[in-house]
C-alpha cells in the first residue's frame, strides 16, 4: 500500500475516512474507502485472526496432571502414613504435535491467501469501477460542449439571416 500511496494500516479507520472524504476522490482513496467499510473483508480478517490463534494452540501440549495421594490406616503400629504422587500426560498429543501444527499453518496460510486474494479482487473492481466512472464523466462533459458548440452555431446562423 505504501508504493502506491495508500495509507498505512494502525490509524483510527474513522479519521481516515473523514481525511479521504474531505477531499477530490482520486482511485487509491476510493480503494480505501472501500477496504475500510467491507464487511466481508472485516470478518476475513476477523477469521484470519482465528486461524493465528489456532497456530498457537495446536504448537501448545495440554498441562499434565499431578496427583497426591496420602494414605494413613488407623492401626497405632502403622509408623507413618504411605504416600503415592502420579504424574499424568497425554502421549498422543505429543504423537500429533507436528501433524496439528502443520494443519494449523496450512489452514493459517489459506487464510491469509482468501484475505489477499479479497483484498485484490477489491481492490481492482474499486478501481474499475472509479476509471468507468471517469470516463462516464468526461464523455458526459464532451458531449454537453459539443452541445453548447452546437447551440452557438445555430445562434450565429441564425442571426446571420
Amino acid at each position: 500500500t505504501a508504493a502506491r500511496g495508500l495509507p498505512q494500516a494502525g490509524g483510527d479507520p474513522r479519521q481516515l475516512q473523514t481525511r479521504l472524504l474531505s477531499q477530490p476522490l482520486e482511485p487509491d482513496a476510493a480503494v480505501s474507502l472501500a477496504l475500510i467499510n467491507s464487511p466481508e473483508l472485516s470478518r476475513n480478517l476477523a477469521s484470519l485472526g482465528f486461524a493465528a490463534a489456532e497456530v498457537y494452540d495446536a504448537a501448545r501440549l495440554s498441562n499434565p496432571v499431578l496427583g497426591a495421594a496420602r494414605l494413613s490406616s488407623d492401626d497405632p503400629a502403622a509408623i507413618r502414613p504411605q504416600l503415592s504422587l502420579g504424574l499424568a500426560f497425554n502421549f498422543t498429543e505429543l504423537l500429533f504435535l507436528p501433524a496439528r501444527s502443520r494443519l494449523a499453518n496450512d489452514r493459517f496460510e489459506t487464510a491469509k491467501l482468501e484475505v489477499a486474494d479479497q483484498t485484490l479482487r477489491l481492490a481492482h473492481e474499486v478501481e474499475v469501477a472509479w476509471y468507468q466512472l471517469a470516463a462516464a464523466e468526461q464523455a458526459a462533459a464532451l458531449q454537453l460542449g459539443q452541445q453548447a458548440r452546437q447551440g452557438r452555431l445555430i445562434e450565429q446562423a441564425v442571426a446571420a439571416r
